[in-house]
């Protein structure tokens, strides 16, 4: 999904986006029906813990209404310093009225592969996001699955939504 963003909004979104100082909720989003949804959700981060699931609609982040909202908008009100909070009234199927979610901004470590196991000669690797790196990392695992003798591979990319294009083509 591309939207718009004005020259100063794509320098605040930069600006806070790119800062590794800044805390996050571990959220990764689209644009649909009109609404900011939640693709997917990082393992232990704020929103996990906050009870956030794939296909929530964010109703409001932060008090501002996320229908004419675009995604680089919605990125900057979920960024902020480390201990402070962010408020985001969410839209869950199934449910009749908007709840409300407060979550605190964390410094972030995305994981590289979280789950990797095998059995018989079949093995498993969940990948949740493509940082760099992660294509060397699956690399070394599938070598040393080999070794052991996997014959199959199940690579779950499942809800993997986050990091360079470069990286997943690797």
């Amino acid at each position: 999904q591309s939207s718009y963003l004005s020259p100063l909004e794509y320098t605040d979104y930069k600006q806070k986006v790119d800062d590794k100082s800044k805390g996050q909720v571990g959220v990764f989003l689209s644009k649909r029906f009109g609404y900011i949804i939640v693709v997917s959700v990082l393992p232990d981060s704020p929103a996990q813990k906050a009870g956030l699931r794939d296909g929530d609609l964010f109703d409001s982040i932060a008090g501002f209404s996320t229908t004419e909202m675009s995604i680089g908008q919605a990125q900057v009100l979920l960024t902020g310093e480390p201990g402070q909070s962010v408020k985001v009234d969410v839209i869950r199927r199934g449910t009749q009225q908007p709840f409300t979610v407060t979550m605190t901004y964390t410094k972030l470590q995305p994981p590289h592969i979280l789950q990797e196991e095998m059995q018989k000669d079949i093995a498993y690797i969940r990948v949740p996001t493509f940082e760099p790196g992660t294509a060397k990392q699956i690399r070394e695992k599938l070598a040393q699955f080999q070794r052991q003798g996997a014959k199959e591979l199940i690579l779950d990319l499942r809800d993997c939504a986050s990091g360079p294009t470069s990286e997943g083509v690797a």
